[in-house]
């Protein structure tokens, strides 16, 4: 599974499934960042700010999800 910029469509990071749980692949270091109250990863190809925002997965549990971005 991988998640994708949203202008470019590029790899940002991907994730990896472990025992029905979903988490993002470490081996690759990708900081979330803060500006004007937003948080977002910063994609590696075209810089536009991938922001990302709270939300519920399938397990019920808290998850962050890419909602827009930000140039």
């Amino acid at each position: 599974m991988a998640e994708r910029c949203l202008k470019c469509g590029r790899l940002v990071f991907k994730k990896v499934d472990h025992k029905g749980n979903v988490a993002m692949e470490t081996s690759i270091r990708l900081d979330l960042e803060l500006e004007g109250g937003e948080v977002f990863f910063r994609c590696p190809h075209c810089s536009a700010k991938n922001v990302v925002v709270e939300a519920t997965n399938r397990s019920g549990l808290p998850a962050l999800r890419v909602s827009h971005i930000r140039e």
